[in-house]
Order: C-alpha cells, then sequence, then structure tokens
C-alpha cells in the first residue's frame, strides 16, 4: 500500500525504474492512460500516456544531478521523429537554466509543448490519492508496451541532410517484402506528419487490395532522388502479380513535397509545360526507370501532363513520369521524359509569354515589422529577444524571451508577420485546463478579459493559457515603441493577477 500521505522523501527513496511506474501511476490517478516502455530500447521515452485522445512522451530522471538540455533535446528528437507533439520531462532534481529556456523557446513557436516537472509538481500531481496500491513489477497493472505487428520487418534511419532524415521500413512475408520510407523532420512534427499520412496512402491502398483478394502477392521499393533543407524529392514502386501471363503490374508515386509545409508541390511551380511540349521532347528525352535512355521509344501520343514527377539528383533537372507501357515497353517500367535547366528556362519563357494578362498585379506582401521591431531593439540596448524566422507564406517572424513573474520563467514572443496584426503572446502554462478546473478557471479567465480591453486570455485545445494582445498596423505605420508599452503593461498586470490564475487551476 503506499503511505497515506505520499512525502518527498518516499520518492527520493525509490530506485529509477520504481520512479518510472510511480510517475505511470501518477499520471493514470489525473486521467492518463499510462504506457511503460521497457527497461531497455525504450527509443527515448520512459512513459507513453494519452489524455482526451493526446498522446505524450515522457522521460524520468531519478537524479540527484540538474538537467540539462541536451536531456531535453533527446525527448523531443524521438517526440519529433513519431509526429508527436506533447512531452514531459520529471527529475526528482531540477532543471539547468538552460533546460528551462530551451523549453520556452519550444513553447513559444507552438510546434511542441514540453513540460518540465520536478518533485514538488509530483506531490501536487499525487493529491488526494492516498491509499491506492502501489504496483509491484512483478503484477504491475501499469500496460507494457508490446509490438504492433507480428510482420517480419526491420528498420534503419538514413540521415540525408541536417533536416531530414529517411525511417526505412522493410517488411517480409511469404507473399510480400516491401520497403517503403516514412520521413523525419527536425522541429516540424506538423510537416512531418502531413508527408506521412500522404505516403501512406499508397502503401494502405495496395494493402487493401491485397485484403480482398485481389492479387497473389505484392512487392515495393523507393528512391529519395533530390533533398535539401527545402524540399523532399521522392518516388514509391509498387507491384502486384495476378498468377497467369501478363500478370504483373506497376504503379509509381512519385512526388516532391514542401517541408516547411507538408504539401505536395506541383509541377507547375518548375515548369509551365503542355501536352504538346512533352510530344516534341519525347523522341529525343526519354529514359527508362532505371536511368537508361531509350534511343527509339515507342510511336505515342502524349494527350495530357502526368501529375508524378520528380527532381533529379542534380537539383535542375525535371522528370516527368509516365506509366508503364506509356512511352516504351513494359521492360523498361515506368519511363519519363527528361527537362534539363535550359529546357525548363525556355518552356517557361514560352508559355508564359502565352498566358493573358493579369487584370491588375497585386502589391506583394512582405514583413516590414520584424526589421522595424530589430532595429528598436538593437537602439534600446534589448538583448533579451531571440530572432527566428518561420520562412512561410506568412514571412513570419518571432522575436522569443522569457518574462519573470512570480518567480517563473515563462516564455514570451512578439508575432509579425506580413498580415496588419502584431501578437504580443505570453504563454501562462502548458495543459493547464482540465474538467476539474474548467468552470472556476474559465469563469474566471472571462471576468479579466471583460475587464481589459488591449489583451485577451485565450485557451488552446489542448488546455493551455495564452494570454495575447494585438496590435493592428500597416507597414508604415508600425510603432515599436507601442508594442514597448503594451508589454510593460502586460508585466504589470501578470505580477498582479499571475499567482490569482494558477490558484484557480490548481485549487
Amino acid at each position: 500500500m503506499l503511505p497515506q500521505t505520499i512525502t518527498e522523501k518516499y520518492i527520493r527513496n525509490m530506485n529509477w525504474r520504481d520512479f518510472e511506474l510511480f510517475v505511470a501511476k501518477v499520471l493514470t490517478w489525473n486521467d492518463y492512460d499510462a504506457i511503460v516502455t521497457p527497461p531497455s530500447n525504450d527509443e527515448g521515452k520512459d512513459i507513453v500516456a494519452k489524455k482526451n485522445n493526446i498522446t505524450f512522451y515522457i522521460e524520468c530522471k531519478h537524479w540527484k544531478n540538474q538537467i540539462g538540455r541536451e536531456y531535453l533535446e533527446k525527448l523531443v528528437g524521438a517526440a519529433a521523429r513519431d509526429g508527436i507533439r506533447n512531452i514531459i520531462f520529471v527529475t526528482t532534481s531540477s532543471y539547468h537554466t538552460n533546460a528551462k529556456s530551451y523549453a520556452s523557446d519550444l513553447n513559444l513557436q507552438g510546434l511542441f509543448h514540453l513540460q518540465l516537472l520536478d518533485t514538488s509538481d509530483l506531490l501536487r500531481l499525487c493529491k488526494n490519492h492516498s491509499n491506492i496500491t502501489f504496483p509491484k513489477k512483478s503484477t504491475s497493472s501499469v500496460k507494457a508496451h508490446k509490438p504492433i505487428s507480428s510482420i517480419s520487418a526491420s528498420v534503419r534511419i538514413i540521415k540525408l541532410n541536417d533536416v531530414i532524415s529517411i525511417k526505412e521500413i522493410t517488411e517480409t512475408n511469404p507473399h510480400w517484402q516491401l520497403t517503403y520510407p516514412t520521413v523525419i523532420i527536425l522541429n516540424n512534427p506538423i510537416a512531418q506528419k502531413k508527408i506521412n499520412a500522404d505516403l501512406s496512402k499508397s502503401i494502405n491502398w495496395l494493402r487493401g487490395l491485397y485484403e480482398k483478394g485481389e492479387f497473389y502477392n505484392y512487392g515495393g521499393k523507393y528512391a529519395s532522388h533530390y533533398y535539401d533543407d527545402k524540399v523532399l524529392s521522392i518516388s514509391i514502386w509498387l507491384y502486384r502479380y495476378k498468377k497467369g501471363a501478363c500478370g504483373d503490374h506497376s504503379f509509381t508515386w512519385d512526388t516532391v513535397y514542401d517541408l516547411s509545409t507538408g504539401d505536395r508541390i506541383p509541377l507547375s511551380k518548375y515548369v509551365m509545360v503542355n501536352a504538346n511540349d512533352l510530344q516534341d521532347y519525347y523522341p529525343t528525352h526519354s529514359y527508362s526507370e532505371s536511368g537508361k535512355y531509350l534511343e527509339a521509344p515507342n510511336k505515342t501520343i502524349i494527350d495530357q501532363v502526368p501529375d508524378n514527377y520528380f527532381i533529379d539528383k542534380d537539383g535542375k533537372s525535371i522528370c516527368i513520369v509516365f506509366p508503364s507501357y506509356k512511352l516504351s515497353g513494359g521492360a523498361e517500367g515506368h519511363a519519363y521524359i527528361k527537362l534539363s535547366s535550359g529546357n525548363i528556362s525556355y518552356l517557361n519563357r514560352k508559355n508564359s509569354a502565352n498566358q493573358p494578362p493579369q487584370k491588375r498585379q497585386l502589391e506583394a506582401k512582405i514583413n516590414l515589422k520584424s526589421s522595424k521591431f530589430e532595429a528598436y531593439t538593437k537602439a534600446n540596448n534589448m538583448d533579451f529577444f531571440v530572432k527566428n524566422e518561420m520562412h512561410d507564406d506568412a514571412d513570419t517572424v518571432v522575436f522569443q524571451s522569457n518574462l519573470k513573474v512570480e518567480g517563473r520563467t515563462i516564455p514570451l514572443g512578439i508575432i509579425t508577420d506580413n498580415t496588419i496584426y502584431t501578437i504580443i503572446r505570453v504563454q501562462l502554462g502548458a495543459h493547464v485546463l482540465n474538467e476539474t478546473n474548467k468552470p472556476i478557471l474559465l469563469n474566471y479567465l472571462d471576468k479579466l478579459n471583460r475587464s481589459f480591453k488591449v489583451f485577451k486570455y485565450v485557451i488552446a485545445e489542448d488546455g493551455s493559457i495564452f494570454l495575447d494582445a494585438c496590435l493592428p498596423s500597416t507597414n508604415d505605420s508600425f510603432d515599436a515603441e507601442i508594442v514597448r508599452v503594451v508589454l510593460d503593461v502586460i508585466v504589470d498586470h501578470l505580477n498582479n493577477e499571475y499567482k490569482n490564475i494558477m490558484k484557480q487551476a490548481w485549487e
């Protein structure tokens, strides 16, 4: 039995494995479904938990030494590989300032929600949960991690560059051997999840047909043709076999992804080409699936431009892919027409000249507010801001920092973009709102929102609390001094109200 009152001494006297099990139990008391990973080969996390259909990765350290940034980075890396945004680090010691700053920066960016818990936090979470049986190792009610599939499979990680890696999965069965990719994108789980969902469509489609008994066996492979820190060009080749003559059918998915958004990049972004153009190039620019030049391709009529294409490994040529038997015999696979950089330049000039003139040219949207604010910070020796360029369509630039409020360090960001809005955003806490405190906390924040005009409290979907101030302006009318004034107002307000808000949340 657990003691009537769980104390710091009780937690301190645990061994590391009991501590992991204890943390999992505490999570279950707070409405999480907790799964403890095996003692070894945990792939960077000790516990996988779910609450309200949100998945969390949790790392536990029963240590005396401070936790530095490097330990958080390892956990974040494990989460990023799997597309997980919600992370909890638990320790019996304390956190170094570089770890706290790292967590604040991540949370402010909005890509991850990283919570740092210590013994005092565990004691708070144990409230009202006395006399609950602590599971022994041999009879633990905490679920053990189990493999999700009985298929013989191997996995290897292939690092392409500092931004992207390929998690290559090979599945083997008496009826198939399938090698396919998933991507790992550093610090961008949203794009990673979107790309992997798209890549899985072709694999799941083929598996679905196999399970319906439409063919005897199947297989597949892939190739990453070209990549840099902005794009990934990848192909997946699949085949299925129905017994008998001409029973082999192959399919290809050739796609170029934007690594910042996870979206497919259309062919038209690189080259303006039509079916007549491809008809002209086809006799002298055709290649087999293996890259062999086709000296005498089949005579054929090209009546449309395929969606499938890839960027050649030189990073300059575009290869437009056709189905088997279209440009050549079936033995050549999915043949393609290769357009060099010179071909592309010519086609873009020719076809853009044939486009109807635009009725009007829209003024390009640019973000000049960021440069004004940066100049202001330098002129006023405000060296506590870190500039972070998001490289998105809105030309977003975030100036990150921290506030000291009631002895706590909380993340702050000044968000500028090419719209008329500048946002001052402060994160008061991650995953604060729950079913227990919801009525009281929402009522309290609603009263605050009615009392102040310049800023408002916002609850995110995951229960995190933000304070936002929206300052509209054009590039010309933007005044960094106004940002500073409003920020001072926010700081004064939080010095008075932060403790009250947290009191509503935890009591």
